[in-house]
């Protein structure tokens, strides 16, 4: 079998995820899922490079993965509305990982740990801000992800608006489902749910508010510029306004 190959990597994460529950997010922990595995520990730097880090990321991808099936699996995912896809999505992203709160818990800790940036006798390596880094640029892919399971087609700066403000939902909902104790994590869906209305209530005010920008140009544009886009005579303008019109039609009917 190749060293580095997707079962000796999954089979190490399984492991892990099953001691981290009691243990800390580090090398040692790392190295003990390793042992567990069946697998030389001298090998590990060939199947994850990094360690943790590479860890955590073999981890965002194969949740992708595993939601990937999921949707491919739900034929009532295309007809659903694109704020609805990406509550599913973010839910069922979750909601892989119910048997393992606690070690989800414990990465919230890991990502947070100061000791990374001023590290303690019992830290042996310094990690800096590699950690919080990791976690920010875990969250954008997942966020890029979702949205690409969505067929989204934006460019420009809306498709980095919209990657942006989902990997707000995800952080906030994986916050809050590491700690939800309701049956089936109903709480989190529900504020999965109050969180993307108010994206959408959001939404249809900007585009309210540019509908009246733009309604707001056209009648300057008709009313007081001309054709070379210069404004008007000052007497054309005057003559012009509703309740000079007003008086000359009673004036003169």
């Amino acid at each position: 079998m190749i060293i580095d190959s997707f079962e000796n990597k999954q089979k190490i994460l399984d492991n892990f995820l099953k001691i981290v529950a009691f243990e800390d997010w580090s090398k040692e922990t790392l190295i003990l899922a390793t042992k567990n595995s069946g697998i030389d520990e001298k090998l590990l730097p060939l199947i994850f490079e990094n360690d943790i880090l590479s860890l955590i990321e073999f981890l965002t991808q194969t949740r992708c993965q595993q939601l990937k099936e999921i949707v491919e699996t739900n034929q009532d995912f295309k007809l659903k509305k694109t704020h609805e896809k990406i509550s599913y999505l973010v839910f069922n992203l979750l909601n892989i990982d119910k048997d393992n709160k606690i070690a989800l818990k414990r990465l919230i800790n890991f990502y947070g740990d100061p000791q990374h940036v001023i590290p303690s006798k019992n830290c042996n390596k310094n990690l800096g801000l590699k950690p919080l880094y990791q976690s920010f640029k875990e969250i954008y892919f997942v966020a890029d992800f979702l949205w690409n399971l969505c067929l989204d087609k934006s460019t420009d700066f809306n498709f980095y608006s919209k990657r942006l403000t989902l990997s707000k939902v995800l952080i906030r909902s994986f916050l809050f489902y590491v700690d939800d104790e309701s049956k089936n994590s109903e709480k989190t869906q529900n504020i999965i749910d109050l969180q993307m209305k108010k994206i959408i209530n959001f939404a249809k005010a900007k585009n309210a508010g540019k509908e009246k920008i733009n309604n707001l140009k056209d009648y300057i544009g008709e009313n007081f510029l001309n054709q070379n886009i210069d404004l008007k005579n000052p007497i054309d303008l005057l003559k012009n306004l509703p309740f000079i019109r007003l008086i000359k039609k009673n004036i003169f009917k």
